[in-house]
């Protein structure tokens, strides 16, 4: 008897996109109704600032998760590091459903030894990196509203 797996990886990839695209819906909508430029209204709300950021480091995760779970599938790994860092960028952010999701994903991957190349563990590094970098940027300028 095979133990099935619950699909994190694609919900956690749509909640994010789905996310994101909503969003930039709002903005557009926003935008059009007001009859402004997208660069007044980022200047006149931080608010919106700050959302535009926040889902630009969603589609950064999307696009950065969707490579690497790629290349490792091991909570030792890339993928379950990649996915520990994540998981406290969802909390600092406040993103409840988001740190369930990753917190579920990444309890359920299995542990097995890797060898990922220096490419890799770059790729993983960085893409943790800028994501954490933004996030703090993203709490310092929510900090001085």
């Amino acid at each position: 008897m095979t133990k099935r797996k619950f699909p994190f990886h694609p919900i956690l990839l749509g909640y994010w996109m789905i996310v994101s695209c909503l969003y930039y819906l709002y903005v557009s909508i926003t935008i059009t109704t007001q009859n402004i430029s997208l660069h007044s209204l980022l200047l006149a709300n931080p608010l919106f600032t700050l959302g535009v950021l926040l889902t630009s480091i969603m589609m950064l995760q999307t696009g950065s998760l969707h490579y690497i779970a790629r290349l490792s599938q091991s909570k030792n790994g890339l993928l379950g590091r990649y996915l520990f860092v994540l998981l406290f960028q969802q909390i600092m952010t406040g993103n409840l459903i988001g740190a369930g999701l990753v917190f579920f994903y990444r309890n359920q991957l299995e542990n097995h030894s890797e060898n990922p190349t220096s490419l890799e563990k770059g790729v993983v590094y960085v893409s943790c990196t800028i994501c954490i970098s933004l996030t703090l940027l993203i709490l310092l300028i929510l900090n001085r509203i």
